[in-house]
């Protein structure tokens, strides 16, 4: 997920966030904060692609134990230039749990 900044998306505050549900009428998304957003830019990751659908958010309900379910509205696909891609490729493998040796964790 990708919030708005002044002008265009803030690729380097991007973070990920787990779907519940994606329907025409819109997605649903689980996140362990709330949004402080009314709009976001969500990446779709395929196999031999990476799409984007700028959203707004209907609703943001606390669940219970520190989540919040996300109710979005797809507005429309938005073309991402390559130089955003990098950004945001270098800001999701921030968030990879790092491998660790057998004898580091022992």
């Amino acid at each position: 997920m990708i919030p708005p900044k002044k002008r265009g998306w803030d690729f380097e505050a991007a973070f990920p966030v787990v779907s519940r549900d994606i329907s025409p009428e819109g997605l649903s998304l689980i996140h362990a904060a709330e949004l402080p957003c009314e709009r976001v830019l969500i990446g779709l990751e395929e196999a031999d692609a990476l799409n984007f659908i700028e959203c707004h958010v209907q609703h943001c309900t606390f669940l219970g134990y520190g989540f919040y379910q996300i109710g979005l509205h797809a507005d429309k696909v938005v073309p991402i230039e390559f130089e955003h891609c990098l950004v945001l490729q270098q800001q999701m493998a921030r968030f990879q749990p790092q491998q660790q040796s057998a004898e580091a964790v022992t």
